[in-house]
């Protein structure tokens, strides 16, 4: 698994060396070309994005609504770069923790720790300020679960117990498809909907692990999810 995470990090990293290599070498081509004299009165910032490259930061701020429940807590954030050709590279990072009170019966059960996933998006302006986002991405996730369990008996003493799993890792891939606004300048908010698809996971027949974090319910190899998130974008570089 260790070598899947070395791989993996690594083919990101050349992809990103990659599209930056492509957006220097569009801004030189442009350069060597005929100026076009074309001038405008509104700062770089309140352009649309799609003449610039740009970096972006990413709050998931429907997980924050978690934090008010006992039973469960999230928290995801990302960043990215989107290229002058609309191609982005993403990486987000989240921690997950479940406390379900019906798992188990006579026992208590907590499952959390953290994950991160990465891949490729293309971003279709398809309004000024507003774009249309699909994508893929790997995911991976570090997890472990415990708990302490009781069996009562009216013949015999009762027996109490627990036990703890460290070390679990869990992959899968994402398809994602989203949309987001801008609500001013810069500060968008927008929505993602993914369908994923689970690749490994280290799980148990006796006690079964309840959820995964950044994946959820083990119970099936699909499982969809919405992601809504408030998003700033920093502009850089020059128009094409």
């Amino acid at each position: 698994m260790r070598r899947r995470y070395i791989f993996t990090f690594s083919c990101i990293l050349l992809i990103s060396c990659a599209v930056i290599s492509v957006s220097r070498g569009q801004e030189i081509s442009a350069q060597d070309t005929a100026e076009v004299d074309v001038q405008s009165d509104e700062p770089e910032t309140s352009d649309s994005g799609k003449s610039f490259n740009r970096f972006e930061i990413t709050l998931d701020y429907l997980k924050l609504l978690t934090f008010a429940f006992p039973e469960e807590t999230k928290l995801e954030a990302g960043i990215g770069f989107i290229s002058k050709v609309n191609i982005g590279i993403n990486v987000e990072v989240g921690y997950g923790e479940k406390l379900p009170e019906d798992f188990y019966k006579n026992a208590d059960y907590k499952v959390y720790g953290y994950y991160g996933r990465a891949g490729l998006s293309y971003y279709f302006p398809f309004k000024p300020g507003a774009n249309l986002i699909i994508g893929v991405k790997y995911a991976m996730s570090q997890y472990q679960d415990e708990a302490t369990f009781s069996i009562l008996s009216s013949m015999w003493d009762d027996y109490a117990d627990n036990f703890q799993r460290t070390d679990l890792e869990a992959s899968w891939a994402e398809l994602i498809l989203g949309s987001e606004s801008s609500v001013a300048g810069n500060l968008y908010l927008g929505f993602t909907f993914r369908m994923r698809f689970l690749i490994q996971a280290d799980n148990f027949t006796t006690f079964e692990v309840y959820s995964i974090p950044g994946y959820g319910r083990t119970f099936d190899n699909f499982v969809p999810a919405l992601n809504l998130y408030v998003k700033y974008y920093i502009p850089f570089g020059k128009r094409k």
